[in-house]
């Protein structure tokens, strides 16, 4: 069951951090934001610069920063379909690695407790525990978070560990992509694991299960930041119109 897991918490995490995004972009519209995420910006955007060589789409345009975000324009990949699928996901799988590699370049785990809670099925009962274990896993990013011993390595390592989750954010349009890649590769995953001696089951609970430990509830505590500065914007720009006499 892990490996439907953690399937189906990458898809909740790309909602999430794409929701994030789109706060601070369209809504707040910060420049500062987009120097703070910059690194993870940059390699999201040669990520995708990379994906149109490999699928033959000519790149027209890359802005790789400003302070609405890079874009990158391209023409129609010349593998239909299956191009604009490995250009929608290239920015995943690159801020991925960094994120799963992170751990051993900083020699620090990924450890926050408890875990995300694993997902059996869709009952009512077993959503109620699943949103109770979730509550928990955030409750216990906040203590490792006031708990931790600062220092400049867990500064940075935390930092890259933030704006590379952020990074995983899809292009406007291209979700539905992210999201049909995940699925299709939790099946994938799911039903070849039996011929591949339970590697996948290893991989996805040694490897991607601690990374969505992590990254999850530290996105969503980073979703209420973006929430709560969104409506402080809001209320605060609300007060500076003027009004008609």
């Amino acid at each position: 069951m892990t490996i439907i897991s953690c399937g189906l918490w990458l898809s909740v995490l790309l909602f999430v951090v794409y929701t994030v995004d789109r706060l601070f972009v369209k809504g707040m519209k910060l420049g500062v934001y987009r120097f703070f995420v910059g690194p993870a910006a940059l390699v999201h955007d040669i990520s995708q610069v990379l994906a149109c060589l490999l699928t033959g789409a000519q790149v027209k345009n890359v802005q790789l920063a400003n302070a609405k975000g890079g874009r990158v324009e391209h023409e129609k990949p010349k593998i239909p379909g299956l191009g604009n699928l490995m250009i929608a996901v290239a920015p995943l799988l690159a801020c991925g690695a960094v994120l799963i590699f992170m751990p051993t370049v900083f020699g620090i785990p990924l450890h926050i407790a408890p875990p995300l809670p694993t997902i059996v099925d869709i009952t009512p009962d077993s959503l109620a525990n699943t949103a109770h274990g979730l509550i928990d896993s955030c409750r216990g990013a906040v203590l490792y978070l006031a708990n931790a011993h600062y220092s400049l390595t867990f500064a940075a390592f935390l930092y890259i560990g933030l704006i590379f989750t952020i990074g995983l954010t899809p292009d406007k349009g291209k979700l539905k992509y992210a999201i049909f890649f995940v699925i299709l590769a939790t099946i994938t995953m799911h039903l070849a694991d039996g011929a591949m001696n339970h590697a996948a089951e290893n991989f996805a609970a040694n490897v991607l299960w601690p990374a969505l430990s992590f990254a999850v509830p530290i996105s969503l505590l980073f979703l209420g930041l973006a929430l709560v500065l969104s409506a402080i914007h809001s209320a605060f720009k609300s007060k500076r119109k003027p009004y008609p006499l």
